[in-house]
Formats: C-alpha cells, structure tokens, sequence
C-alpha cells in the first residue's frame, strides 16, 4: 500500500508541474490576446475620434465614411445619436441628420435608398428595435454615461464605441476579428492542449471558465460542454489546487487534478488535468508479485533523486561559498580603503624624513678611513632600499584599496607585448630562463588603461619568472576571441598546491619570503576593473598557466 500511495503521489507532483507549465502558458496567452486586442482596439478609437472630428465641420459625408472604412478594412461605422438611433451625414446640412441610414454602410444601407418613405420608416424602426437599440443599451450606452469609450466583441466581430466630442451621441466601429481569433489559436492554450493530446499518460486536460464552460481542451468535441460539479465549485471557491481519483466505466482510474487559472489576482477558470493511472495499478500488481524487485526499484529512484538532490545543494553550497567570498573579499577591502588615507599619511612623512636624514648623512658625514667609508655606504645603501620597499608597499597599498581610476584609450597588445620585453629582459636573463611570446597575427585593439594592464601583465609575468628555476621557461601568448582577446601566462616552475591555489588572490598571501602578497590581488583587480576575468590552473612541479579574458576595443 506504501508503494502505491508514493507512485500515486509522484503522478500528483507531475501533475502539479504540468498545472504550473499550463498556468504560465495561460498568462502568456492572456498578456498577447491583450496586447493584440489592444492595438487593433487604440487603431479603431483612433479612427471613431478622427470620423467624430471630421464629421464635426459639416462638410463629411457618406461617402467620406465608406472610403474610410474601405480603406481601413473595416466591417462597419455607425453614427448614433444620443437615442440609439443611426444618422446620415451629408454636407452642408450639419453634423447629423436624425432619421436616415448610412449609405452603403450599415444592415441594408444600400437598399433602403430605393424603398418607398413607408417602407424606410418601418426599416428604421425594425434596425433600431433589433439591432441598434441592444448595441446602444449594450454597448454605446455605456459610452455616453460612463467615461467615453467601450471596447467589445460581437460574434466574430471585435469593435469600440466611442462617445462623441462634438456632437451628443455615439460613434460605433467594428472589424472583422479572425486575425485576432487566428492568432490566439496559434498562442492560446488551446494549442498546446492539442499538443498534449498525444501524450498516452494524458487522458485529459482542459480550461474550464468561471461559468464552467469548457473553453479549451484536448478533446475538441468537449469544447463548449458544461461540466460543473462540487469538487470544481470548491476549487473555484478556495483558489487552491486539489486531486481526486476517477473510476471510468471500463475500470480505468484517472488521476484528476484541478487548479485555479488565477491572473493578476483574478480567478479566470479552473484546469482539470486527467493522468492514467494505468501505470500505477501495473506497477502495483507487479508489487504484490514481486515485492523485492519492486523495492529494489524504488531504491534505485529514491537513490537517483537523493543523488540529485545533493549534487544540486553541492552546486548551491559552492556558489554560496562563492559569494560569501566575495562579500567578505569587498568587505575587507573597503575597510582597508578606509584604513589606506591614514596609512599613507603616517607612514610617508617618517619615511620622508627618514629619506632625507639619509641623503644628508651622505652628502654631510665622512668616515675616517676608507675601510670604514665602504662601511658606511653599505648601511646607508641597505637603509635607503628598506624605505624604498616600504613606499612600495604603502603605493601597492593605495592602490589596492583605492577605487580604481582608469584612463582607458585604444591599446595594440602587440606594442604592450614590446615594451614588457624591454623591461623585462634583464631579469630574465639574469635567472637563465628561456622566454617566448606568441602572439597571434591581426590581434584586434583592446580599449584599456596601458599602465594598468601593463603593470597587471608585469605581475603575472614576475610571478612566473620567480617561481621558474634555472634553465626553465616562461611563455606570453595572446589569442583573438569571440569578444575581446585571450592572454595567457604559463612557466614551468613549481606549480601551486590545491590548498594555496584557492588564496592566490588574497590580499598579502604570499608564499615568498620576500613577497608582499599583493601582486595577483592587484593584477586580477585591475583585469576586473577593465571587464576582464582571471583564472589559473597549476599542480605541484607542473607549473603553472594565468589565463586573461580582456573585451575587445569595441565593447
């Protein structure tokens, strides 16, 4: 019994996903029905207001009517007066007369030109009686008394009524509405209740209205149908989603579920979604004669859903984790910004007057012997280079912690490429390594800041030089891409570990004796701040490759 109530409980939650796909699917409809309606609706209120105008200044006739309708493909224009009743317009009599009929327009309008006065008096009455007093109390009249204008459907046929500006009465414009009909068989739900009507595990699904008439479903000859019922009132009337089995006569269940179609907060009609149950007898059965097999069964789904289930919360926790990062990443180094101001200003005047005490002591203090001379020069030169690195410090420091302020223009990575070679050339060869820069031929501009993306390239490449041995390599190459252009940084040194790979770009984590930790922290900030990304791939003694992704000049 536990097996069959968890087989039908799964058959439920499909259901409740199918109701979720059908609920969206009906907004969507609803939103383009209305959008569609909407512009054909403002194109024939644009009309009404412009027949209104011109119909004001006594010289529009009938004729005028019809060649706007022709033109505008439109089925029917009508000019009421304030009673309901159609008037003719002809020029130089004013802006209606009471009594007549359009001519050309209109049931009839053609004919009753050629009736004799009786004949026509009785016509007008049987149109006013039969067709234009309903539309007036139906729809214009709400046009006069209420705020103007009327949107509505007559049979096939979609119009607006529209109280008039100048005159009392009331303007009435209809268009045929198969564009409108068509497109909502081409978008409706109806269309993809005939999609589903080949799925065998659907017996059913349909949108009822709140009236209970069926207005769409996958059994077409159900449509119009009224199918009303207890169960269906109080899903109507709680606005909540509820199930129950159904016993065909040919002993056939049928799982039925039933959800509100709510837009906006109104109820629209209700779904009912029938699923065989086919498959859950079947499955039962075979349970009662075979319940090991069918344990074995559920297990391996439950073990496949426990699977998923954690794999998705291992991919939540890492981007979680990720994010925690981040924060607490931008979190410290917004407090170093506000540490940096008083840093500098504390740290630089000593070091100042330190500079300066030093220079004098140079130019000003002599030793005795020479002996004692190579002395001296040796602990003022010692001096002089620790306040060298502690302004270093304090300026990666600044520059760490400060906004970054870029001063973009267009930048040939080939030239950039150039001028790090000169720089770097001595350093490489002091070390004894092997270096090599390919680029690719036509590699497009970037727009970046040179002497940013100078200094963050001239990190990445000490970084590497540094951690190469002897008789190693480090390599620059540079590659176009779909947006931008690809640089990476590859030596051959001795690689970073799984546990220090993930802190690299920490702020003052260094594994260098000498290093201040600020190196990548910066290369990856100013490769940010361009709209670039960085990563890195290493493993111990296998060295180690930055990759850059910087956008192209055009981004």
């Amino acid at each position: 019994m536990k097996q069959r109530e968890n087989l039908t409980r799964v058959l439920q939650e499909q259901g409740t996903s199918l109701a979720a796909v059908l609920q969206v699917g009906g907004r969507n409809a609803v939103a383009a029905n209305r959008a569609l309606e909407n512009l054909v609706a403002q194109r024939l209120l644009d009309n009404a207001r412009l027949i209104d105008e011109l119909a004001s200044n006594g010289r529009f006739s009938q004729r005028d009517v019809l060649r706007i309708a022709q033109e505008n493909r439109l089925e029917k224009i009508e000019i009421l007066n304030e009673k309901g009743e159609p008037v003719e317009l002809q020029p130089g009599r004013g802006p209606f007369t009471r009594g007549g009929m359009m001519s050309g327009m209109g049931p009839f309008g053609g004919m009753m030109q050629q009736m004799p006065p009786e004949m026509r008096a009785q016509m007008r009455e049987h149109l006013r009686r039969h067709f234009y007093s309903p539309l007036l109390e139906g729809k214009a009249k709400e046009v006069l008394e209420g705020f103007g204008e009327k949107k509505f459907w007559q049979g096939r046929q979609f119009g607006v009524a529209v109280r008039r500006k100048n005159a009392p009465g009331a303007i009435v414009i209809m268009a045929n509405a198969d564009y409108i009909l068509g497109f909502r068989e081409e978008v409706g739900l109806q269309k993809l209740m005939d999609d589903l009507h080949s799925d065998p595990r659907l017996r059913y699904v349909s949108l009822q209205d709140t009236n209970f008439k069926v207005v769409a479903s996958s059994d077409r000859r159900r449509l119009g149908a009224e199918e009303k019922n207890p169960f269906l009132e109080g899903i109507l009337k709680s606005g909540s989603e509820a199930s129950r089995i159904l016993d065909s006569p040919a002993r056939k269940k049928t799982l039925e579920l039933a959800a509100p179609f709510i837009v906006e907060r109104t109820p629209l009609g209700i779904f009912r979604i029938g699923l065989s149950m086919d498959h859950v007898e079947a499955a039962w059965r075979n349970a009662l004669r075979s319940l090991f097999l069918y344990g074995a069964a559920v297990l391996l789904v439950a073990a496949f859903a426990v699977g998923m289930i954690f794999a998705e919360q291992q991919t939540q926790l890492h981007r979680t984790r990720v994010l925690e990062k981040e924060a607490e990443e931008r979190h410290r180094l917004a407090s170093l910004g506000n540490l940096a101001a008083g840093v500098a200003h504390e740290v630089r005047n000593p070091l100042n007057a330190i500079g300066m005490g030093l220079q004098r002591l140079q130019r000003e203090f002599t030793p005795g012997s020479p002996e004692d001379g190579e002395q001296y020069q040796e602990i003022l030169r010692v001096i002089r280079d620790e306040v060298s690195r502690m302004n270093g410090i304090i300026e990666n420091f600044l520059t760490l912690a400060r906004p970054m302020n870029l001063q973009k223009e267009t930048v040939s990575l080939v030239t950039l490429v150039s001028e790090l070679e000169t720089l770097l050339k001595e350093e490489i060869r002091s070390r004894d390594l092997h270096w090599k820069a390919g680029l690719e031929p036509n590699l497009p501009v970037v727009s970046a800041d040179p002497r940013q993306l100078k200094q963050a390239l001239m990190n990445l490449i000490l970084n590497g030089i540094q951690a190469t041995p002897s008789e190693g390599s480090v390599e620059l190459s540079a590659m176009r891409n779909e947006n931008g252009v690809t640089l990476s940084v590859k030596d051959s040194g001795s690689g970073i570990s799984p546990e220090d790979r993930e802190r690299i770009f920490d702020p003052y984590f260094t594994t260098k004796q000498s290093g201040t930790g600020l190196g990548l922290t910066l290369a990856r900030q100013i490769i940010e701040a361009h709209g670039g990304k960085i990563s890195v791939e290493s493993a111990k003694d296998r060295g180690s490759t930055f990759t850059l992704w910087l956008p192209g000049g055009d981004q």
